[in-house]
């Protein structure tokens, strides 16, 4: 190698850019409509990836900040985006992985009374006349207005035999429903 000299090139830069962390520990939980966007997030947000020169500096991988989060819209849906945000990297050299967690909006259920179902002479068939009925209004949504529709109400029997006391299934009840605009 004594024969040999080198020179070391000149003239070059590098540029080093943030890392980005995940963050993890945290869970959307699902929820029955209620009109709103509000969204409930469970655990404790923490951050994986540092480097390792890192790993002592921040050895308690909390992340600092205001989260927030909400669904993006109000309505009934399975498995729907909730971004979170709000969370501060523990330095400048990195930041957060954007954070979008899933979460269900399930139906209000809404009870209907008063229904009645008329007894007939034998004819044949399955099918029973079914009358009334109206909405308990304790499960409305504040601001909202449902209407209970009865025009397509049926009413059918498990079997078309003479009987007393046979158990009734209702279907064809339907709601209309006035949402004020958000």
């Amino acid at each position: 190698a004594g024969n040999y000299a080198l020179t070391a090139p000149s003239g070059l830069s590098a540029s080093i850019t943030t890392k980005e962390l995940t963050i993890t520990g945290l869970t959307a939980a699902n929820r029955i409509y209620d009109g709103t966007t509000n969204v409930t997030i469970t655990g404790t947000a923490k951050y994986a990836g540092l480097a390792a020169i890192d790993a002592t500096r921040f050895a308690t991988p909390v992340l600092s900040g205001t989260r927030t989060a909400a669904f993006g819209d109000r309505n009934v849906g399975a498995s729907k985006p909730v971004p979170v945000n709000g969370y501060v990297a523990p330095s400048a050299n990195y930041t957060l992985d954007p954070l979008v967690l899933v979460a269900s909006i399930t139906p209000k259920m809404l009870t209907v009374t008063g229904a009645v179902a008329s007894g007939r002479l034998y004819d044949g068939t399955t099918g029973i006349k079914v009358s009334g009925g109206s909405l308990v209004a304790n499960g409305v949504v504040s601001g909202e207005s449902v209407t209970l529709e009865t025009a397509a109400v049926v009413g059918t029997v498990a079997d078309k035999r003479v009987g007393v006391g046979k158990a009734v299934t209702v279907t064809g009840f339907w709601l209309t429903v006035t949402v004020p605009a958000v």
